[in-house]
């Protein structure tokens, strides 16, 4: 890529595509589970139920796997923000894979 800045858009149509649906996916759903999270942490009828205690322990893992498709679409999408951030990039897929994925 010549002369190619931080986030100028990946030419591949197809990874495009696929980067843009990643993120329209994954971003409203984004203050629903902020929504859902608060009510699991607040909610005193729902606190001492075992049941509650580890559907939110598994809502927060959820969470942070959504954040992580947010982040892939942005990677799909600006493909110089790989060749930057490459460690940032790595890191944040090696985390992705080992402690989020279900």
């Amino acid at each position: 890529m010549m002369n190619a800045t931080l986030f100028s858009i990946n030419p591949n149509f197809d990874e495009v595509i696929i980067g843009a649906l990643y993120l329209l996916i994954s971003m409203p759903i984004i203050p629903l589970y902020i929504l859902l999270l608060y009510v699991f942490s607040t909610d005193k009828e729902l606190l001492p139920n075992t049941q509650y205690r580890i559907l939110k322990q598994i809502s927060f893992l959820d969470f942070g796997q959504l954040l992580f498709h947010v982040l892939t679409g942005i990677f799909i999408l600006f493909p110089e923000v790989q060749t930057k951030a490459d460690g940032f990039v790595r890191v944040s897929k090696y985390v992705s894979i080992l402690f989020l994925s279900e």
